[in-house]
């Protein structure tokens, strides 16, 4: 199980010293090269540094970027006790510990979120992947980090869409677990919000690293919120939280779309309003998830109340009945709000 750790930019170069490798391995945002200055220090690192700079968020997810980072490492005369270390959002992540994973069949990596969405959950519970054609996150494999590394100074420096970004993963979190709920409406600290849903999550991939039980709670809102950011080419937590509001919506779940909207006004989440595809699209998106079980069916996520979230398993085919015969009236209501 991943250490995880709180720590301040200043003591990120000192961690860093303190790690059993004599050659650490770097995956970087793009972003963060005039920023490093800021919070690393890599010449106060007294080893071997190799440093790529990867493309910023979702278009570094794919087999060209791999490629160039994979070979790039091993020209570097890299070895089995070398430790990579990711520092940027989720989308780095993904894609560093996918490298990770696969560099001389899997070394050691630490995560280092830089980003609300990654701190709360992207960056969380080892999956690692880049991205297909066909979907989101369709490549990939479970390689979880050593440490999880989380940093509340990034917070202060992030643009506020970074911070909407990440409320749609809370929002999520606020329905699986009644004490992150209660603790977002009694005001406490944001980094102390984070550091729950962090637990919250680590607790359940302990006991299914391989999302074959208790791990696919994690994925509500993510059945239609995958297609919706594909589609609408949205921020990942933006999609979620649509991704929440229509599976309440296709149940009828009234009381739970108020709750939904409580915790919009708590937070101060703006409703955006987006010019959705036809039915058709998204049903081709849903089709291909990686949610999809075997004959033709599909396990999606329910909520009965708040911090009693269920598996649903349903054929494919009445899934996406029910989704087509509300999809119309939902995006009428969405945009008339």
């Amino acid at each position: 199980m991943s250490n995880v750790q709180v720590l301040k930019k200043s003591e990120l170069s000192s961690f860093i010293q303190s790690l059993n490798t004599d050659h650490v391995l770097f995956v970087v945002d793009e972003k963060l090269i005039d920023l490093k200055k800021d919070f690393l220090n890599l010449e106060s690192v007294n080893k071997k540094k190799s440093v790529y700079y990867c493309k910023s968020g979702e278009e570094t997810k794919n087999f060209h970027e791999l490629e160039k980072a994979l070979e790039f490492f091993l020209s570097q005369g890299i070895h089995r006790h070398c430790i990579l270390v990711s520092f940027g959002g989720g989308a780095t992540s993904d894609f560093a510990g996918l490298v990770a994973s696969l560099l001389l069949r899997g070394i050691s990596w630490v995560v280092i979120p830089t980003t609300f969405l990654s701190m709360i959950d992207a960056a969380i519970g080892g999956k690692v992947a880049i991205n297909s054609k066909f979907g989101k996150n369709l490549i990939g494999q479970f390689h979880l980090p050593t440490h999880n590394i989380l940093t509340p100074d990034f917070l202060t420096t992030l643009p506020p869409e970074e911070l909407l970004n990440g409320m749609g993963e809370l929002i999520k979190y606020a329905f699986l677990d009644k004490n992150i709920f209660t603790a977002i409406f009694s005001g406490e600290p944001l980094h102390l919000i984070i550091k729950r849903c962090v637990e919250y999550k680590l607790k359940i991939v302990e006991s299914d690293l391989r999302e074959e039980g208790d791990r696919k709670l994690l994925n509500l809102g993510h059945t239609f919120g995958h297609a919706f950011e594909k589609c609408l080419k949205l921020p990942h937590g933006v999609a979620v939280l649509l991704g929440i509001q229509f599976i309440f919506f296709m149940g009828n779940k009234t009381a739970l779309l108020e709750e939904l909207n409580k915790l919009k006004n708590q937070l101060s989440i703006p409703c955006g309003k987006y010019i959705f595809p036809d039915f058709a699209a998204i049903q081709d998106l849903v089709m291909r998830d990686k949610k999809v079980q075997v004959n033709e069916q599909i396990d999606w996520i329910d909520v009965s109340d708040i911090g009693t979230p269920l598996v649903q398993r349903e054929s494919m085919d009445s899934f996406l009945q029910r989704a087509k015969s509300v999809y119309g009236e939902y995006v009428k209501l969405h945009q008339s709000n």
